[in-house]
């Protein structure tokens, strides 16, 4: 529970699942392992499905670019978040 909140509060940043990994004190591959079987989830598709539903209410209650929520929610550009609705929601964005 304290790696998903230290995800959930960092998820505006870069974050590298190695980092998180050494953060509290495990190895990459181990973390991975451990992530994946606690979660569902691998590492990049849970920060990306934190991302996104972050996205998605903003983009529902504000008037800002998506390029500027893009940014603001964690995605290097719109392009990563059209992808990224597009594999979880199977729409174009």
């Amino acid at each position: 529970m304290q790696i998903i909140g230290y995800m959930t509060s960092h998820r505006k940043q870069h974050l590298e699942a190695t980092d998180v990994a050494r953060e509290f004190g495990y190895g990459r591959e181990h973390f991975c392992r451990l992530f994946r079987k606690a979660t569902g989830k691998t590492f990049k598709e849970f920060l990306t499905d934190l991302r996104l539903d972050d996205a998605c209410r903003k983009l529902s209650g504000s008037s800002a670019s998506i390029a500027s929520i893009a940014r603001e929610c964690g995605f290097p550009d719109t392009r990563a978040l059209q992808t990224a609705v597009q594999r979880k929601y199977g729409i174009r964005a």
